[in-house]
């Protein structure tokens, strides 16, 4: 199918979640509006069975006594207890403002973030001197504007991510983010002493980290898809804090392709968000409308092939007479 202008060619671009070097004015990643704190809850989102492991010793060696793995459903139960996710929902909406900065680059911003029940989104990331990134999802349409890349529509793989982060009560039910995993063994994460998790969720997936103390997510290692291929990426959750009873990772650094992007909440608030946030841009609203249209008229063009009529076929020629 052939495209009828530029917006609906571009409507295929990929989109990703994680600011990077586009900030810098090097394109590693086409979605720098899409910044931490939906990335960040995403690794709060881990539920399924675990299965117990018996660690393989030389026939000379005495054999130690098996040590079960606690089960993965156990660790997400109590990081959902010791976070308070479960107050989520008693709320309708919750609004965050945050510091942003790439470490050793100088770039710092801010970060708003919105989210309303049951499944909407707005963030809006200024970077003085390079403008202002906005991503939101409405429920069911996906988009971005930055002034970079200008308006575009999120779809696929992308429009599926920012899906299930909008989820307001994904911290509340972790089992709608996995579809299997399991704990695998123990290992010192960034100084903390941690039970090793992996998820997974059709192709994707995931190594998760939880404080053995204190039953808190530490921190993920996946890889996400970029225009650039497949990028692994770090995310350490350094500190939390209480907001009105439900603990946020308040202190999350990212690291991905050698740059660290730290995230810092300093306010939030439950339950003050506008819904006329949700709205579609006026760009977005036409980008959408455009795409509608070329799809109709495209449905059209191929029932309008299948209803052609035939072209009637000659006649046979009578047979010569004997």
């Amino acid at each position: 199918m052939h495209c009828r202008s530029a917006n609906s060619c571009n409507r295929f671009r990929p989109y990703s979640v994680i600011l990077t070097t586009k900030l810098t004015m090097r394109p590693l990643n086409k979605s720098a509006s899409r910044v931490l704190p939906t990335f960040v809850v995403a690794f709060l989102s881990v539920l399924a069975n675990a299965q117990t492991t018996t660690p393989t010793i030389a026939p000379a060696t005495p054999v130690a006594a098996a040590v079960d793995l606690p089960k993965a459903e156990d660790l997400v139960a109590k990081s959902v207890l010791v976070t308070g996710a479960e107050a989520m929902r008693s709320h309708k909406s919750l609004t965050t403002l945050s510091g942003l900065e790439i470490q050793g680059m100088g770039i710092k911003g801010s970060v708003k973030t919105y989210l309303a029940s049951p499944n909407r989104s707005m963030q809006v990331t200024t970077i003085p001197g390079i403008g202002e990134f906005l991503t939101g999802f409405d429920g069911t349409t996906g988009w971005m504007v930055d002034p970079i890349n200008g308006p575009r529509l999120i779809k696929g793989v992308e429009l599926a991510q920012i899906t299930r982060e909008a989820d307001f009560f994904k911290d509340v039910n972790p089992a709608a983010q996995w579809e299997t995993l399991t704990t695998t063994g123990s290992k010192e994460f960034n100084g903390i002493d941690c039970w090793v998790v992996a998820g997974k969720r059709g192709e994707d997936s995931a190594t998760l980290y939880f404080e053995k103390t204190t039953g808190l997510v530490r921190g993920s290692e996946m890889t996400l898809d970029s225009t650039m291929g497949k990028i692994p990426v770090v995310a350490f959750l350094k500190e939390y804090k209480d907001f009105n009873g439900v603990q946020l990772p308040s202190i999350t650094q990212v690291t991905q392709a050698g740059q660290t992007v730290a995230l810092t909440i300093e306010s939030a608030a439950f339950d003050t968000v506008d819904e006329t946030l949700f709205a579609l841009p006026k760009a977005i609203a036409s980008l959408l409308l455009a795409e509608t249209t070329a799809s109709a008229e495209d449905d059209d063009e191929i029932e309008s092939d299948s209803a052609a009529p035939v072209a009637p076929t000659a006649p046979a020629k009578p047979a010569a007479p004997k």
